[in-house]
C-alpha cells in the first residue's frame, strides 16, 4: 500500500517529536513528584512510552472514516479503537503486515462495498502495509438496486505479453514497444460518463459481493438494437457490458485453459448461436439479472438471419459486431488483420492474445499456461457465406469470419444493465 506517501515523512517526524517531550515531561514529573509516584506506577509510565514508541516506530497508524447517516457494527472490531470525533475508527498495523479485519459499517437502505483511499485504491483484509506513515481510509455505499460498480484503481486485472511476434507483441506490449512496457492492462478505471473499455465489478450472482476477480465486466457500449454495424440504432437506457473471460458448460474459465466451443455446429448460422448459447450462464447462475430477451440475429449489412431467437433462461448474450465498432471505430480496418486497436484488448483478456505460439496448436502464457481460444464469438454472422460466422481473433487481431463449427474461439457473456443500476458517475 503506497497511498499518502506524502504524510509519511511528516507524521514520523511528529510522532517521533511528541514522545520526545511526553517522555522528557514524565522523567522531569518524576524526578520532581517521588513522593507522589511510586516507583511501580514509574515503572509503568515508561514501559507503556517505551511500549507505544515502539509502535510508532514499526507500524502505521490507519483512519478509517464513515460518513453522514452510516453506523459502526454495534459489537468491537478487532484491533480498531474509536476515535473521540466518533465517525473514525484507528488502528496500528504492523509494516509488511495484512490489514487483517476491517470494520463492516451499515447504512439504511445501502450496501457496503467496501473501505477506499482517497486515490481510488481498494482496501481488504489481505492488502499489505508497505510502507510506515498516516493513512486515510473511507467507507463506500452504493444504492441496493446497483448491479455494477466503477473497479478499483488497484484492482484491474494485468499479465504479461508473452508473444514475440502478432498477438500483444502486435499492439506493442514489450520493452520498446508503443507501449513501453510488456504488462498488458485490461480496461481502465474510468471517470463520470461511460467510455469503452472501463472496467466494472457486477454483482451478478446477488451475493452482495462485487469480486474483482470473479466478476469483472468492461463497458462496451450501448446496447444494439437492429442496423448494420457502421449504422446502427442502439437503446440508450442500458449499457452493454462484457465478461472478462469465456463460459463453457455454464462455467467461467477462470484462466482461459479448455474454453473453447462453436457458435454452431451444424455449419449453418441461419440458425444462430445454438451451440455457443449453451455455454452462457443462466439467470440461476447470474440470479441478479432477467432472462435475455429473444433478438433478432443480424448479418454485418443489418439483414436478419435468424428472427427471434430464444436465448432461453439464459443471463447474457453474445456482443454483436455493431457493439464493437461503436467501441473500437467505425471502420473497415477492424476487419484486416492487426486492424483491432490495442483500446480493445479488454474483449481478449484469457485468451490466446497474450501466449507464444511453440507448436501447433499449443499456445503458452509467461506462466506457463496454455491457452486454446483466439478470442470471443460475435453474435453477428457473415453476410454472404451461410457457413461463416464473425469473431474476435486475438493473434491476427481483426474481426473477420471463421466457420460456425470452429472451436478456436469462446462464449463471452454480454450483460445488458440500465444505465441506474450501473454506479459510474
Amino acid at each position: 500500500m503506497k497511498n499518502n506517501k506524502g504524510f509519511a515523512s511528516t507524521f514520523i517526524l511528529f510522532s517521533l517529536l511528541t514522545l520526545f517531550l511526553i517522555v522528557m515531561s514524565i522523567l522531569l514529573f518524576t524526578m520532581n513528584n517521588s513522593s507522589v509516584l511510586n516507583s511501580g506506577l514509574k515503572n509503568k509510565l515508561l514501559n507503556d512510552i517505551e511500549k507505544n514508541a515502539d509502535r510508532q516506530l514499526s507500524s502505521s497508524l490507519v483512519v478509517a472514516t464513515i460518513g453522514e447517516g452510516e453506523a459502526w457494527p454495534s459489537t468491537s472490531v478487532e484491533g480498531w479503537e474509536l476515535t473521540s470525533e466518533g465517525n473514525k475508527l484507528q488502528k496500528y498495523i504492523n509494516l509488511d503486515s495484512a490489514y487483517g479485519t476491517l470494520p463492516q459499517p451499515t447504512k439504511a437502505n445501502y450496501k457496503f462495498v467496501g473501505w477506499y483511499t482517497s486515490s481510488g485504491d481498494k482496501i481488504t483484509s489481505e492488502t499489505i502495509m508497505e510502507d510506515k506513515g498516516y493513512y486515510a481510509i473511507y467507507s463506500k455505499f452504493v444504492s441496493n438496486n446497483i448491479i455494477c460498480i466503477r473497479a478499483a484503481s488497484n484492482e484491474l486485472h494485468t499479465e504479461k505479453c508473452n508473444a514475440t511476434q502478432q498477438n500483444c507483441y502486435g499492439h506493442g506490449f514489450y520493452a520498446s514497444g508503443s507501449q513501453n512496457t510488456d504488462i498488458i492492462t485490461y480496461g481502465r478505471v474510468g471517470s463520470s460518463t461511460l467510455t469503452p473499455g472501463d472496467a466494472f465489478d457486477c454483482d451478478v450472482n446477488n451475493d452482495g459481493e462485487y469480486n474483482s476477480k470473479t466478476e469483472r465486466f468492461y463497458y462496451v457500449s450501448r446496447k444494439y438494437v437492429s442496423g448494420a454495424y457502421n449504422s446502427a440504432t442502439y437503446d440508450n437506457n442500458y449499457a452493454s457490458l462484457i465478461y472478462y473471460t469465456h463460459y463453457k458448460n455454464g462455467a467461467p474459465s477462470l484462466d482461459g485453459e479448455n474454453s473453447g466451443t462453436a457458435y454452431n455446429t451444424t455449419l449453418s448460422n441461419t440458425a444462430g448461436p445454438v451451440t455457443a448459447k449453451e455455454a452462457l450462464p443462466n439467470t440461476t447462475a447470474w440470479s441478479k439479472l432477467s432472462a435475455v430477451s429473444k433478438r433478432n440475429i443480424t448479418d454485418s449489412s443489418g439483414a436478419v438471419k435468424t428472427a427471434n431467437f430464444d436465448y432461453g433462461t439464459k443471463a447474457a448474450r453474445l456482443i454483436t459486431l455493431a457493439e464493437i465498432y461503436n467501441a473500437c471505430g467505425k471502420t473497415t480496418e477492424l476487419l484486416q488483420d492487426g486492424g483491432f486497436p490495442a483500446s480493445c484488448n479488454f474483449m481478449l483478456e484469457n485468451t490466446r492474445y497474450s501466449t507464444n505460439k511453440i507448436s501447433d496448436g499449443v499456445y503458452y502464457t509467461s506462466d506457463g499456461k496454455t491457452r486454446d481460444t483466439f478470442g470471443p464469438w460475435i453474435e453477428t454472422v457473415y453476410a454472404t457465406n451461410e457457413k461463416s460466422v464473425h469473431r474476435i481473433d486475438g493473434y491476427a487481431r481483426n474481426t473477420a469470419a471463421t466457420d460456425s463449427n470452429k472451436t478456436y474461439y469462446g462464449a463471452r457473456p454480454v450483460i445488458d444493465v440500465r444505465l441506474e443500476n450501473i454506479d459510474y458517475e
